[in-house]
């Protein structure tokens, strides 16, 4: 797909989904293709892939969040 350095800036972060459907066939099929899709992307926010399990928050691979972890180990 081609953008043409169209606010190439203002997309850098947009997740985009391109169908050989044309508008006029467009429909609720589509549509709910389209969300599936989207919603098993893996999303890194900018971040690199460290190895860690899918959704792990912690350097222990832990589903804890940072600040909960600090408060339990100085409480």
């Amino acid at each position: 797909m081609r953008l043409s350095n169209f606010l190439l800036w203002q997309i850098a972060y947009t997740e985009i989904w391109v169908t050989e459907t044309l508008w006029p066939d467009f429909r609720r099929a589509e549509l709910f293709r389209a969300i599936l899709e989207y919603q098993s992307r893996e999303r890194r926010f900018g971040a690199v892939d460290t190895g860690r399990p899918r959704g792990a928050s912690g350097a222990d691979g832990s589903m804890i969040p940072a600040a909960a972890r600090i408060d339990r180990d100085l409480g």
